[in-house]
Parts: C-alpha cells; structure tokens; sequence
C-alpha cells in the first residue's frame, strides 16, 4: 500500500509519464508521415530533375542542328558554282567538305568567312583531276559553339 502523502505525487509522477509517451507516439507518427512526404518529394525532385535534363539535351541538340542547318545555307549560297561538294558530314564539332572546284584554297578562303568555323585546313593532300581541269580536295574545320 501506497502512503497517503505519496499517493498524490505518485499519481501525478505517472500522469506525467503516461503524458511523455503519449506525446513521443504522437510525434513518432507525425516523423513517419513527415518521412513519407519527404520521400514523396524527393521522388518528384529527382523525376523533375530527369525531365529538365533531357529538356536541355533536347535544346542543345536543336541547337546544334541549326548551326549544322546554317553552315549548309552558308556555303550553298557563298560556294560559286564551278565548286561542287560531293560530301559534307558533321560529327561533333567537326566539319569535312569533300568536293571538286577550280582553286582548293579558294574554298578555304570562302570557309574562312564563315564566323561559326574554325581550325580550317585540308584533310588530305589536294589532287588534281585533269579530266576536268579540278582540283580535289577535302577540308576539315571545328564548329564553333555547341553542335550537340
């Protein structure tokens, strides 16, 4: 038997203790379900990260096609009509024209004029086809900017 004088604090002390674990089972639902949102959002977090990702490679590889678009424009329009190019092909941020015109640094010269190209040079020793009084020539060149 409990002492009448001990009694009170005795019911108090254990009001107190039933209060304590009432309040850490409360808080430890509330830590799961603010862990379960937590793990909801980093769950979104990291598909929108996905998304923006591929967004942007998506630009950069748009973009990189316009440059590549541009560059053909370019030397369609610049290029005289004696030059006839028999290949151009772009892998990264190189560029190679193969062709056929009267004066193989003539076309360097004109590529030159081309801000988006750099490091122009010949590929390979340039020929001469005297069937058709030709010079044959292969030119690389680095893109400039991002080509995708």
């Amino acid at each position: 038997m409990i002492p009448p004088v001990l009694r009170f604090p005795f019911v108090g002390f254990a009001l107190l203790l039933i209060s304590a674990i009432a309040v850490v089972a409360v808080q430890s639902g509330q830590l799961r379900s603010v862990s379960q949102e937590a793990e909801i959002a980093n769950a979104a977090l990291a598909q929108r990260a996905a998304i923006e990702t591929q967004t942007r490679s998506l630009r950069v590889s748009r973009t990189g096609s316009e440059v590549r678009i541009s560059i053909i424009g370019s030397l369609a329009e610049l290029l005289p009509d004696e030059v006839w190019l028999e290949q151009i092909s772009v892998e990264d941020e190189r560029l190679t024209v193969t062709g056929f015109g009267p004066s193989a640094a003539d076309v360097i010269r004109i590529l030159s004029q081309l801000g988006s190209l750099t490091d122009i040079q010949f590929g390979s020793p340039v020929t001469r086809d005297n069937t058709q009084n030709l010079e044959r020539f292969r030119i690389d060149a680095t893109i400039l900017g991002d080509v995708g």
